[in-house]
């Protein structure tokens, strides 16, 4: 099958994480150092280094919650253009970028950033394997004279946004199992708020100094400041109560499982009309 692609996407942000049961601070800590030297050697030289406030809440009996709270370390590696980024924590490694250009390559960086890891931290293969997660956000925007649902398959669309006028917004959200796991759509219909836009899903923020620009794109210049929708595609595999240790190959076998349904619903979103403003061309 010929790969797909748009010279003008709509892409935001990718991510890709897996999650584990937690590792010894003591661990990740001795060889913190050893990480920051391997991923400068991938591009990515600024580092940060936060502290994680946490609270645990443990119910005894029907009315008694003890509440618990630690502290633990969160570590950020951002190239210098900090459209790139590798978040390591006690539990879990996270690979974002607002600077995607094919899952190939996308793919190949973050077995980059695994093979780091676990060159580094090899206990972290005795770690139990709680998730793997790929999650793509995307921006949709009309042009002067188009309507965003010009760009949606109105198969994805309710008969309420169907038939909406244009200063009403809503949501819709889909939950659907797959092969590999859990998939759910968000496609959230915003109005801009003092001619401002806000890209990122709900509830996807970081500490600023954590934080990755996105680049202007090209055709969001052409926006007409009428409503848009963002467009959150969060797909994951999750282990139930028995954990495997953590296997780098089973995390590349998942994540690739996982982008073929995550492609397959970002294809099937678009119009005939998306495809040919967003430019689309199909590689052999």
């Amino acid at each position: 099958m010929a790969k797909q692609i748009l010279d003008c996407s709509p892409l935001v942000m990718s991510i890709v994480e897996v999650k584990f049961s937690d590792v010894p601070h003591s661990i990740l800590a001795d060889g913190i150092e050893k990480f920051k030297t391997a991923l400068f050697e991938l591009g990515l030289s600024i580092f940060n280094e936060d502290d994680l406030n946490e609270i645990e809440l443990n119910k005894h009996g029907s009315d008694e919650v003890e509440i618990k709270r630690s502290k633990s370390k969160r570590w950020d590696f951002i190239n210098l253009k900090r459209d790139t980024s590798v978040t390591l924590a006690k539990n879990q490694l996270m690979f974002r970028t607002t600077a995607y250009s094919t899952f190939d390559d996308f793919r190949f960086f973050w077995e980059d950033v695994l093979n780091a890891c676990f060159s580094v931290f090899p206990s972290v293969k005795k770690a139990g394997l709680r998730r793997v997660g790929l999650r793509y956000m995307d921006l949709f925007m009309a042009e002067p004279s188009e309507n965003i649902f010009d760009y949606i398959n109105p198969a994805f669309l309710s008969e309420v946004q169907l038939n909406a006028n244009s200063d009403s917004v809503s949501t819709v959200q889909r939950v659907r199992k797959t092969n590999t796991g859990i998939l759910k759509l968000v496609l959230e219909e915003r109005i801009p708020e003092d001619s401002r836009v806000n890209i990122f899903p709900a509830g996807v923020s970081d500490p600023e100094n954590a934080a990755l620009t996105v680049p202007l794109r090209g055709h969001w210049k052409k926006y007409d400041g009428s409503r848009y929708a963002v467009v959150d595609i969060d797909h994951f595999w999750q282990a139930g109560e028995e954990l495997d240790a953590v296997n780098s190959e089973q995390i590349i076998d998942t994540t690739k499982s996982l982008y073929k349904d995550s492609s397959e619903t970002f294809w099937s979103l678009l119009t005939d009309h998306a495809k040919h403003k967003w430019q689309h061309k199909e590689l052999k």
